[in-house]
């Protein structure tokens, strides 16, 4: 009584501050905890050359969580880790089962984890290639993989991507309402109040907003091409020549190209001249049928002829609506 006796860095508080009266399953626990908190780690939790001190910090549980040491560590194996080793002995597992248990539960989850992260992978490699319908078959199936529970770390990665093709979805019902109209009864201002809806809801930035903070936000979402396409098309439908000067703002922040960047020229948004110049370019014909749509769009109500161009980036995108 009154001494400590074991491996300092592998003892409970309770070992190292000499009460072997209370030692229990608990003390084996924490010892447990702490030799897998080697495991995630590769180091011991208390790396103190001199006794004493290493004796105190058991007593104080003075140690960096794992993922603090080894930030590859999951969330879950960490949260099994520190409360194995919790400094009161009733905050731990009762014994050894139950810790057990619990890594039982995250090594049988493991290979469900490893197909929803292959699944989200092909999402995010489908999102950049802007194939929508894709991407949301592979959501669909990552979803059903990990059903109602799941790792909180691919949980919040799922939730993400659900909120990534969901503003997607909304943009293009936005986009699709107005194509159900002839040209000359399109609801430009439904679209206008229904895009900027969007938007807010999508966390994306509100009419107004510095342009700057707004363009980052959208540069840094997995949907940045549909937005900057919804960008160009909103632009067609406000009448409010303060709000469209933002909007090309906005969109040549976020979406920098020289061509592109004179389609959204607010001096000459509706110039035909100036329009025709753009869509006679052979760059005209690579860029996003986003973009041609809405440009197609103003040439028309400039006076123009648009037909040669669509008829160019159909001849690209075929199977495009």
């Amino acid at each position: 009584m009154g001494q400590a006796i074991d491996t300092p860095a592998y003892m409970s508080p309770e070992q190292a501050a000499g009460r072997l009266d209370e030692l229990g399953p608990p003390s084996d626990v924490y010892s447990l905890g702490a030799t897998l908190y080697c495991l995630l780690t590769g180091k011991p939790p208390i790396e103190e050359p001199y006794v004493g001190k290493a004796l105190m910090r058991v007593q104080t549980a003075e140690f960096p969580p794992p993922r603090q040491v080894k930030p590859a560590v999951s969330e879950e194996l960490e949260a099994v880790c520190l409360k194995a080793m919790a400094l009161k002995p009733a905050d731990r597992y009762p014994s050894p089962r139950e810790l057990t248990e619990d890594l039982e539960h995250w090594l049988a989850e493991e290979p469900v984890r490893q197909a929803v992260q292959t699944d989200l992978d092909e999402v995010a490699q489908l999102q950049g290639q802007a194939r929508w319908a894709g991407a949301r078959a592979a959501f669909g199936r990552a979803e059903g993989r990990l059903g109602g529970g799941g790792l909180s770390d691919l949980r919040s990665r799922l939730e993400q991507v659900r909120r990534d093709l969901d503003l997607v979805a909304r943009l293009d019902a936005i986009w699709l309402e107005q194509l159900t109209f002839a040209e000359e009864n399109r609801p430009l201002a439904d679209a206008d109040r229904a895009y900027a809806g969007a938007f807010a809801d999508g966390g994306l930035g509100t009419v107004g907003e510095n342009p700057q903070m707004v363009a980052d936000q959208i540069r840094r979402s997995k949907a940045c091409s549909r937005v900057v396409g919804a960008l160009d098309d909103w632009a067609t439908c406000t009448s409010d020549r303060h709000q469209l000067g933002w909007l090309l703002e906005v969109a040549r922040l976020a979406d920098p190209d020289p061509w592109r960047d004179r389609t959204r020229d607010l001096s000459t948004f509706s110039d035909r001249a100036a329009l025709e110049r753009l869509v006679s370019e052979e760059a005209a014909t690579v860029q996003s049928p986003w973009l041609i749509d809405p440009l197609g769009y103003r040439l028309v109500k400039a006076g123009g002829d648009a037909t040669d161009l669509l008829r160019r980036v159909q001849a690209r995108h075929p199977d495009d609506i």
